[in-house]
This record gives structure tokens, sequence and C-alpha cells, in this order.
């Protein structure tokens, strides 16, 4: 999806160094009390959020996530070669 907004779509990507600070934009769910035909509920809502964050810290985050799923993918394919035919 990177590149489709017309507003944004010329942004070019830099990498900062480790201890530069940025800003994105992130969906979250979040949860709020609102009052729905005269009684208190907790409603789950999704909302664009501005995140900040340190570079390194986003680094360590998608390296923690690609570790998971390459996990995942040697796990399925052991489990693939060791099935017997």
């Amino acid at each position: 999806m990177f590149g489709l907004c017309d507003e944004c779509k010329e942004i070019k990507i830099e990498s900062g160094s480790n201890e530069d600070t940025i800003e994105y934009f992130q969906w979250q769910v979040t949860k709020e009390e609102r009052i729905i035909k005269g009684e208190k509920k907790l409603v789950k809502l999704t909302k664009k959020v501005t995140v900040t964050s340190k570079v390194k810290d986003l680094k360590i985050s998608k390296a923690d996530d690609i570790s998971s799923i390459v996990l995942v993918c040697r796990t399925e394919m052991i489990k693939r070669t060791s099935t017997p035919t």
C-alpha cells in the first residue's frame, strides 16, 4: 500500500540513526464506555493514533516479528518433511 496515497506517494523513506525519534500512525483497538439506550456499555473502537518511537526500538520490534515468522516457517517445514508418505 505504500505509495498509493496521492498525498504521500512522493515521500522518500530515509533510514535515521538509532537515536532519532520518529512519529508514525498506527491503528489500535481501544475500549471506551458509552451510554447506549440508557445503559453504560464498554465498546471497542479502532482508532488511528500517533506513535512516537526511537529508530532502534522499531528495528528491535521488527526483528522480533521476523524471528517469530521464521520460527513458524521452519516448524511447518520440519512437519512437512518428517511426515511419512
